[in-house]
């Protein structure tokens, strides 16, 4: 194996305070109990105020048959939230970096049970960008992509109580994260969609809703 395989395979470990203490294979990284690394999350609005989501490919370790917010990434050891960013668009949704401005929003840290063996625990900086163009996903990234109504995906999000906050997900066991970071269901077009759980706890922050209203 190659030196810059092993370096594609490998995360940006992180403390509480989100600095660099080193790196690590991220399959090893996911393994419960999760280690804490950086992470960037996009969201994309279109000029009709949806949002776009992505089932997740069954290849995915953590998250498989879910769906999310137009990309999730984990930043490799050299790279900052930015590059990440634009990689995973490029990477996941075929975006590249001069076709979308995104901006960051604000970061959060949050754990969650995936499965078994795997699960979550990332340091995320949030993006929001405007986009109306094409989307050429990579298949063995996204199995579907849907724009839904933002405003539609909050009003079904608030009505979900058992949703914690990321604050809550840092004190818990793995049998806590397990209870409490299930999916949660919602539903568009008479079709069910389970969310994965980060997805859920950025739809619940204020400043993600307040900066995607302002690209309309």
């Amino acid at each position: 194996m190659n030196t810059s395989t092993v370096h594609n395979n490998e995360v940006l470990l992180v403390n509480l305070d989100n600095e660099p203490i080193g790196k690590m294979d991220k399959y090893k990284a996911h393994e419960h109990p999760a280690q804490l690394h950086r992470a960037s999350s996009v969201w994309l609005i279109n000029k009709k105020g949806q949002v776009l989501l992505q089932e997740r490919s069954a290849k995915k370790i953590v998250g498989a048959g879910w769906w999310a917010n137009a990309i999730c990434g984990n930043l490799r050891p050299t790279e900052i939230y930015s590059e990440c960013a634009s990689r995973r668009l490029r990477e996941e949704i075929g975006i590249l970096e001069d076709e979308v401005k995104i901006e960051p929003v604000y970061k959060f840290i949050y754990r969650a049970y995936c499965n078994e063996k795997y699960g979550e625990y990332e340091f995320d900086q949030v993006y929001v960008g405007s986009y109306d163009g094409k989307i050429i996903f990579n298949e063995n990234e996204v199995k579907r992509i849907l724009w839904v109504d933002f405003d539609e995906l909050v009003n079904q999000i608030n009505l979900k109580t058992s949703i914690v906050s990321p604050d809550q997900t840092l004190l818990m066991s793995l049998k806590e994260l397990q209870q409490n970071t299930k999916p949660c269901e919602i539903e568009f077009d008479q079709e069910k969609l389970l969310l994965t759980p980060w997805t859920c706890m950025m739809l619940r922050d204020l400043r993600l809703s307040k900066a995607l209203k302002n690209l309309i």
